[in-house]
């Protein structure tokens, strides 16, 4: 999902018309969006393989 919203991000800077183009807070805010839930998702996969070694 990360590479999909960050090609998405990468599509919308890159906009023919600048004036279409995200402002650099909205790239922060997205980018940081997207980490976040990188670093969530990595963390429920840990959770779920210790889990299964404790079984």
């Amino acid at each position: 999902m990360a590479i999909f919203l960050m090609a998405e991000l990468a599509h919308w800077c890159m906009r023919e018309d600048p004036m279409d183009r995200p402002e650099m807070r909205e790239i922060l805010g997205a980018l940081s969006q997207i980490v976040m839930s990188s670093i969530e998702w990595e963390a429920s996969i840990l959770m779920e393989h210790e889990e299964s070694l404790l079984l």
